[in-house]
């Protein structure tokens, strides 16, 4: 008796399967680019008349199937409206954009539902004909009933059996045809999916991190043309050899350049993919940066709401996760953020919280500035004795390190105190 197969095939995606897949990633890049509102949120602030459910809504952003053309011009005039600030009315040219991309996926759909692409059954696993005769390369059948007693002639029984054959392989062309050309379907899915699950070799990681820590470095003097070089070349390793984390930081990277290099737009889109590949391996601290860089790029747009939105998510993430260094900045753009809602309050305690940040991680220079920040916001504030206990507080982390820019600051914050 044959043994059940266990290695059943996945199915190989359709073109409409890919083109879902790829609209709902494209719908979560536009939450995010809108500041990721949450999904009560964007119910809440849903029209009355369209109303949008958070099921729903969470289904649509998974790709799980493809919602009506009503429901997707409201979720993405809903989440426009995040962006702009006010309603978005249904003949915005990004609105149109949106119904053309649905009717092309619908078009797909139903090429998909045609009965014309319907997949025959699969082979069994004594394969198309699983009688005990085999056709030779004519398609003729050999007899295992009768054989010849002297080798001059065949029986007829046997010459009946012969034409029985030819006839039902006949008959069965068709089917071979289809169930040989769904076997090569699923051969190719297999390849792929192999090529896929291949992770990069010890040499292809350590290849591709020389590169983006040579990146960082040519970033870090300001040869931006340069460190945009080795990132692409990184990203370029990593994609070949699904190197999924150097991806994502490879992404990060290229939009800290585009970012000090004032294109800020294009510094969104990497950023944002960066973050989208930092969601799907768990790379936490990837995650917290990207949001960082997210809230940088809303603050400079002068939405400060959305900007706080960011940092908060970045430092709900970097808190669990012990990522300090990310916590550290995030708070001092926190603070910033206070300072210009003239918050002294709240900016102080994020100045406090940066601060502690930098000496959990052990970046004293971080440290000491932060400290120096705080003390000036203490200052203004006409707390002088609680200030100048901030700037002594910077010299001894700084001479600690030896950082002389925070020694030379707290200095002369400690003398403009001075009777």
């Amino acid at each position: 008796m044959t043994e059940p197969r266990s290695d059943a095939v996945p199915p190989v995606p359709t073109e409409y399967e890919q083109q879902l897949r790829a609209f709902a990633e494209q719908l979560r890049h536009l939450r995010i680019s809108c500041g990721k509102p949450s999904l009560s949120q964007i119910r809440k602030a849903a029209s009355s008349s369209r109303p949008l459910s958070t099921a729903a809504v969470s289904e649509a952003l998974a790709g799980k199937r493809l919602p009506s053309r009503d429901f997707l011009i409201e979720l993405v005039r809903t989440l426009l409206a995040f962006e702009d600030g006010r309603a978005v009315r249904r003949d915005d040219a990004r609105v149109e954009r949106w119904r053309n991309r649905w009717v092309e996926i619908q078009k797909a759909k139903d090429r998909y539902k045609s009965p014309s692409h319907a997949e025959p059954e699969p082979p069994g696993p004594e394969g198309p004909d699983s009688s005990e005769g085999r056709g030779g390369p004519d398609g003729s059948q050999e007899s295992h009933g009768s054989q010849e007693s002297d080798g001059s002639q065949e029986s007829d029984e046997s010459r009946g059996s012969e034409a029985h054959a030819e006839l039902v392989t006949a008959a069965q062309l068709p089917d071979l045809i289809r169930e040989r050309d769904a076997l090569a379907k699923r051969v190719a899915f297999l390849e792929n999916a192999a090529a896929a699950a291949r992770h990069a070799s010890d040499a292809e990681v350590a290849e591709i991190e020389s590169l983006l820590q040579r990146a960082g470095q040519m970033r870090g003097i300001g040869a931006l043309p340069q460190a945009e070089q080795d990132y692409w070349e990184a990203l370029d390793l990593a994609t070949r050899h699904r190197a999924r984390r150097q991806q994502g930081w490879a992404w990060d990277g290229l939009g800290s350049c585009r970012w000090r290099g004032d294109d800020h737009e294009t510094a969104l889109t990497y950023f944002t993919r960066a973050y989208v590949v930092a969601q799907d391996i768990n790379d936490f601290s990837l995650q917290a940066w990207c949001l960082y860089n997210l809230g940088l790029y809303w603050r400079r747009a002068h939405s400060p709401a959305i900007a706080k939105n960011f940092f908060e998510q970045a430092l709900t993430v970097a808190n669990e996760h012990r990522c300090y260094a990310a916590a550290g900045w995030t708070h001092r753009e926190m603070a910033e953020l206070a300072r210009d809602q003239q918050d002294p309050e709240r900016e102080q305690k994020h100045y406090t919280q940066a601060a502690q940040a930098g000496l959990d991680s052990g970046n004293g220079s971080f440290a000491g500035h932060s400290l120096v920040l705080l003390a000036r916001c203490t200052e203004r504030e006409g707390d002088h004795g609680q200030a100048r206990e901030h700037y002594m507080h910077a010299v001894d982390i700084g001479e600690q390190g030896g950082h002389r820019s925070v020694i030379r600051e707290a200095q002369e914050g400690i003398e403009r105190l001075s009777p």
